[in-house]
């Protein structure tokens, strides 16, 4: 524990005071979000506009992003530990971080919905109904939260230096079952719930599971690679080298590439379906309310 206390305190020596600045802002408004929690089990998640006229648009779409990030962002420690491209070493740990906040914050879109988070720690472990959707995908997200924390553990180990064959051994085993654990028990089966919801014209199709591991590995890399320019530009210290920008860069446009894919064809079966839900879909998205449908949605809104 001395040596992992040693090590994050050197990791923060001879750093840049915008890179000081940028972590005192971090923290700022994780305070912030603190108070703001605090708040919310005082008063009920009613202050936060959620009524019978106003759906939980917010925790969804919460949902949705992070759990893609916390599955894309495993791709990393594939890339290192899989495909021999230790030049992504220097970003690994970071990835696995963002992983597990990913994963966090995308549970606390679900537990915040319930209203007093503590009943959503119920599930699985009192109302553990094996024929639930909701018990299964929960399941899976503690399982996911368990492999990353054992694959950040071991890769740490790996960073300090001197690891056992074994820590190696681990270290890689964690790093590969996170990618296909993440895409298919977690993503993709987020994606099946989705897909169930007959209620909603673009999400019921069987390839809303595809669509989502898709949109994981687009959205989850991109972030990797979004903080590590930051970070780099924050602490003047170049992380990766030209080759693995362009490497990264090429392997993102892929992801972008199928994601695309599979948004515009699903645009194109609305449109040629012509269902009354779909031309109402569609309406929301190119007409006259599409403003207010990607920037403000409100109550009145609703009212209207």
């Amino acid at each position: 524990m001395n040596h992992i206390i040693q090590y994050v305190i050197g990791r923060f020596k001879g750093l840049s005071k915008g890179y000081h600045i940028a972590l005192a802002l971090t923290l700022v408004i994780g305070l912030g979000g603190m108070s703001n929690v605090l708040w919310f089990f005082e008063h009920g998640h009613g202050i936060s506009g959620l009524s019978d006229m106003v759906p939980w648009g917010i925790y969804i779409s919460g949902l949705a992003f992070f759990i893609g990030t916390s599955a894309g962002a495993t791709m990393v420690g594939l890339m290192i530990h899989a495909f021999g491209k230790h030049e992504y070493h220097p970003i690994g740990t970071r990835a696995i971080i963002l992983a597990l906040i990913s994963i966090i914050s995308a549970m606390n879109c679900v537990m915040f919905d319930v209203g007093n988070p503590f009943r959503a720690m119920k599930i699985p472990f009192l109302l553990n109904n094996p024929t639930s959707m909701f018990v299964i995908s929960s399941s899976s997200y503690m399982g996911f939260m368990t492999i990353l924390g054992l694959e950040l553990y071991f890769a740490v180990k790996l960073t300090l230096g001197k690891p056992s064959d074994w820590e190696r051994k681990m270290a890689k085993f964690m790093a590969i079952l996170a990618v296909p654990y993440a895409l298919v028990v977690v993503h993709a089966f987020t994606g099946a719930i989705f897909g169930i919801v007959k209620a909603r014209e673009m999400w019921n199709t069987p390839l809303l599971p595809v669509h989502f591991i898709t949109s994981a590995l687009a959205s989850g890399f991109a972030l990797v690679m979004l903080v590590t320019v930051i970070t780099v530009l924050l602490s003047k210290k170049e992380l990766l080298t030209k080759e693995a920008y362009n490497h990264a860069g090429w392997l993102l446009a892929f992801f972008l590439m199928m994601t695309i894919f599979i948004d515009v064809f699903d645009y194109v079966i609305v449109l040629y379906n012509k269902t009354h839900e779909g031309i109402e879909l569609w309406h929301l998205l190119t007409g006259r309310y599409k403003i207010t449908f990607f920037i403000k949605t409100n109550h009145a809104d609703y009212l209207n």
